[in-house]
């Protein structure tokens, strides 16, 4: 009995045949990264303002961005259609901006690594069952998605999640910050996301947490952290 195991690749976008993900002349092995590849975009082969459009849906181990270019991942037309790209990990390190404009799956209890100045967008819904988002890196997350799917506890290990007005609730508790005292905020402005009724939040040492004008946070604990709020 011979097992076949997927090899896991790190196949980087040099954009040869134009705009197309699904395209394998695009990336430099020549193939579409698959579950269990490692989808890499650096300077080459984008440019400013640049949409890499999906028109389908994909599966990835991890989504890495380290480009100095502001540049997108799906458009409006990948929001709207039933196509998602499903992932475990994402890792962003740049002094630009850039979207992903797609739906999301979470694939497994997913970590999400956004580092440098530049704000890493999140414009689709973000789905995966019963699985957890955690933030980490000094960098800021935006969430601007109409919906969470995801029933996991999301947490801010270090850096900013700003959950802006108008966008998705969260289905679970909040953790921001950890017990070594990482410094970690999460910001939503009035209107902005808030908690489901009875779940709790926990704010660490260093950490700050500010909550628009949603009700219904079950437990809010502060163990050496600061909240403000307009409960």
């Amino acid at each position: 009995l011979t097992v076949l195991v997927a090899r896991a690749d790190i196949i980087t976008w040099d954009g040869s045949g134009g705009n197309s993900w699904n395209l394998g002349d695009n990336w430099d092995l020549g193939t579409v990264p698959g579950p269990a590849d490692e989808a890499r975009f650096t300077d080459t082969g984008i440019t400013a303002g640049q949409s890499i459009i999906l028109a389908a849906s994909q599966t990835i181990n991890r989504l890495n961005i380290t480009a100095t270019k502001n540049f997108t991942i799906g458009d409006p037309a990948d929001v709207s259609s039933t196509n998602t790209l499903t992932l475990c990990d994402v890792y962003h390190q740049n002094a630009d901006s850039n979207s992903i404009v797609i739906n999301v799956i979470l694939a497994s209890n997913s970590l999400w690594t956004v580092d440098g100045s530049g704000i890493l967008h999140v414009k689709g819904d973000v789905n995966g069952d019963t699985n957890s988002l955690t933030k980490n890196g000094t960098g800021e997350m935006r969430m601007t998605c109409n919906s969470i799917g995801y029933t996991g506890v999301t947490t801010v290990l270090e850096g900013t999640i700003n959950w802006p007005s108008g966008n998705g609730v969260l289905k679970a508790g909040l953790v921001v910050g950890s017990v070594t005292g990482t410094t970690a905020n999460y910001i939503t402005p009035w209107g902005g996301s808030g908690m489901p009724s009875g779940k709790s939040v926990t704010v660490y040492t260093n950490s700050y947490f500010v909550q628009g004008d949603y009700p219904g946070i079950g437990t809010l604990r502060i163990t050496g952290g600061e909240a403000n709020n307009s409960w």
